[in-house]
């Protein structure tokens, strides 16, 4: 390929978030190549390259036709593949650039084409001292936090905005707040530093409970995205005004805060997700409550987090900053020529999905190569079915059908006709020499749990009669977890389009309907569940 090559940056969110973040300290390490990269519009590139992977797969494929295509990995790679849309994934990416050491190590272990290029942080608006001189109590008295408390902030989002009375999995709100109660009960005088949109939770939560916070932004009772997405620049002043930062998110590609409060000099605790271990101290990090608020607790009486401080602040100074990715990125785009082209498809896509059902359906559709036939969408269901209770994969399937029967779906067991749309097959728990004789024209999902090597200790030729009737006869793989897909591939078996949806059971008859509350008189009564 020519030089300079020809590179439409893209993948903004346009709310001043993370991922527009990313976006803008990847074009600054890419300027300083003008001889090697030019950034252009997108019908003028020879290489699309974004910052994430959505709306990568909403373009219009005939525009990604002959182009490279190379996609940052934003999120942990196992939860990206519970979207249906990663079905496409290895189709579409030519390359991968994983920012995490974590990220690096399931791209190996999917073996997708990838390189590592770390997270960076603008480290002239996220740094130690403000640059006009202003001093950390002078920035508590301007945001009106209290002097002598013990601050401890948090500035990610608590929910999506269709439903901002419940938290967000991913950001583990719920462990914050549990954290600060029992810091609370402590006597330590925790005051929470609260910034960012859609925090109305824990805003709620945290006056429920009497404990004392302050909240940087307008509050309101509807979704503030638009209101609420602080600067930079009052970001790193609200760091600086911190005595510890607290992140418990349970998976992420990032968080960004651990860059910005390592590189503000601000002690922190967080989970072991994303970049964390790569940046932070073990000190810093944290697996469970108990450990949080006892590393809590000793860092408000005697800041033994301080020391580890400035090797945090180091390790962002030499390895995550735009100017340090420069020579990885020359790297990436002097070798570009090794990436293949992308070549049109013709599978319809689907958007992002709520629930499970729908998530499924959504699945079908995408190997259907449409959004949806005019008539009610028809699927059989390949399965040795059994009357309850008889196994996980036997429940399941079971779930399965009420499911998808609920969302308008007709279901069929174990059917060759012309009137199904797609055949959804259990592992090889089914009659797959009926099945094989109209393989070639038919859809089929193929349901894959296991790998039974591991379990059983045994079994391994199990498992390769499951991984070839998977390439005989699948159109696209589900998988039941982030584990099955990771130690399948590991252990040389490679899925046709994989995705993972996760079991689930009938909501109807497994749900918090009329759910009692533990009032902590009289015994607490346990439901305990073992696997074979």
């Amino acid at each position: 390929m020519n030089h300079p090559v020809k590179v439409h940056l893209y993948g903004s969110e346009d709310n001043g978030w993370a991922l527009d973040t990313d976006l803008a300290l990847t074009r600054e390490s890419l300027l300083q190549l003008d001889d090697l990269v030019e950034l252009v519009p997108l019908d003028q590139a020879e290489v699309i390259h974004s910052v994430w992977e959505e709306p990568l797969f909403a373009l219009d494929e005939h525009l990604l036709a002959g182009k490279r295509v190379v996609c940052h990995v934003c999120n942990d790679l196992m939860r990206l593949h519970e979207n249906p849309c990663m079905i496409k994934a290895g189709d579409t990416v030519g390359l991968w650039i994983g920012m995490a050491r974590e990220a690096v190590r399931d791209l190996q272990a999917l073996h997708y084409p990838h390189r590592f290029i770390p997270y960076s942080v603008d480290t002239g608006v996220f740094c130690p001292a403000n640059p006009e001189g202003v001093s950390k109590q002078d920035i508590r008295t301007q945001y009106a936090i209290p002097d002598t408390d013990f601050v401890i902030s948090n500035f990610m989002r608590d929910s999506f905005g269709h439903d901002l009375t419940t938290p967000k999995d991913q950001k583990g709100v719920e462990l914050f707040l549990e954290i600060g109660i029992c810091l609370w009960k402590k006597k330590v005088p925790v005051h929470f530093l609260l910034a960012g949109p859609r925090r109305h939770w824990i805003r709620e939560r945290l006056r429920e409970q009497s404990i004392s916070f302050t909240f940087i932004g307008q509050e309101t009772k509807s979704d503030d995205l638009n209101k609420n997405i602080t600067s930079a620049k009052v970001i790193s002043d609200l760091y600086r005004a911190s005595d510890l930062h607290l992140v418990t998110s349970r998976w992420e590609g990032g968080p960004r805060s651990v860059l910005e409060a390592a590189a503000c000099k601000t002690p922190i605790l967080c989970t072991q997700v994303g970049i964390a271990p790569d940046i932070l101290s073990p000190d810093s990090l944290f697996t469970s409550l108990d450990e949080a608020v006892v590393k809590a607790e000793k860092q408000y009486a005697t800041q033994w987090l301080n020391p580890a401080v400035q090797q945090q602040f180091q390790t962002i100074q030499e390895s995550h900053t735009a100017q340090s990715n420069v020579p990885l990125f020359e790297q990436l785009y002097r070798e570009i020529d090794q990436v293949e082209p992308y070549t049109v498809t013709t599978r319809w896509m689907p958007t992002v999905q709520q629930s499970f059902g729908e998530r499924v359906v959504s699945g079908v559709r995408a190997i259907l190569g449409r959004p949806a036939p005019q008539r009610p969408l028809c699927v059989s269901l390949w399965h040795e079915f059994h009357k309850p209770p008889y196994g996980g994969g036997n429940q399941f399937m079971m779930a399965l059908q009420t499911a998808m029967e609920g969302l308008g779906v007709r279901t069929v067991t174990n059917k060759l006709s012309s009137g199904v749309d797609v055949h959804i097959c259990n592992s090889c728990w089914f009659d797959y020499r009926k099945f094989q004789k109209k393989a070639g024209s038919l859809r089929m999902i193929h349901r894959i749990d296991g790998p039974t090597t591991l379990y059983r200790g045994e079994g391994r030729e199990e498992d390769e009669k499951i991984f070839a009737l998977n390439k005989q006869l699948a159109s696209a793989t589900v998988f039941q977890s982030a584990f099955c897909f990771r130690e399948s591939y590991e252990l040389g078996f490679r899925a046709v389009s994989p995705v993972i949806i996760h079991n689930s059971v009938n909501s109807t008859i497994f749900n918090r309907d009329n759910k009692k509350p533990v009032t902590g008189q009289g015994k607490i009564r346990l439901v305990s569940s073992a696997w074979s």
